[in-house]
């Protein structure tokens, strides 16, 4: 269905070899691969692992919430690291992260008040780190964790990066909308998911058209 509503605008992908297409294939499904093996490993961690860990000091957790909307519109989606300031109920604060390097930081209690993750959806129980309430204390986020954060991040709405090039055609003009997947993480042209859906892409790409 997506295939049929993403038209027949052209895409560099019609050009290329089977050769080609089969190498872009191979990269998608290593990092498809990748993610799914993630989500396997999250649902073992929140099957053996309450929220917090086992610690008498509480162990930062991954966590998703919902918040309504400005101005009345749709509620929204936020994945966070969670510093827990009273676990029982699930009190906690968002902590801040330098996203280059992956590390965790002390949520500044003057800044970052408290707010409730009942009813959150839990993404990773117990991450192993702990904060000790000083500004100075970080914690390196594993890329395999900061991989899972966003996915998350990206499956709660925040699809778009600062420089995306297509993993299909390697372009990234935007005046064809690219969007990012949250599973493999892969940013992919409209143009070039349609063009996956028929001819020799659809064959490299395991699409069947007449299948379910």
């Amino acid at each position: 269905e997506e295939c049929d509503q993403a038209g027949s605008a052209p895409s560099l992908l019609e050009s290329l070899s089977v050769e080609e297409l089969g190498a872009i294939s191979d990269s998608w499904r290593t990092e498809m691969n990748q993610g799914l093996k993630l989500l396997r490993d999250r649902l073992t961690a929140i099957d053996q692992l309450p929220v917090g860990g086992h610690n008498d000091l509480c162990e930062l957790s991954m966590m998703c919430a919902t918040e309504p909307g400005s101005d009345g519109g749709s509620d929204v989606h936020i994945a966070d690291i969670v510093h827990w300031s009273y676990l029982p109920s699930r009190m906690g604060r968002p902590c801040r992260m330098d996203v280059r390097f992956g590390q965790v930081m002390w949520p500044t209690a003057a800044i970052i008040k408290p707010r409730s993750y009942a009813g959150a959806t839990v993404v990773h129980p117990a991450l192993g780190g702990i904060l000790r309430r000083s500004k100075e204390d970080t914690y390196l986020l594993s890329a395999r964790m900061r991989r899972l954060l966003d996915m998350f991040k990206v499956a709660a709405g925040d699809r778009h990066s600062l420089a995306p090039t297509c993993h299909a055609c390697k372009r990234d003009d935007t005046r064809d909308p690219i969007e990012r997947c949250a599973l493999c993480l892969c940013h992919w042209h409209a143009s070039c998911c349609a063009a996956l859906c028929r001819g020799p892409a659809a064959a490299a790409f395991g699409v069947d058209r007449d299948g379910d």
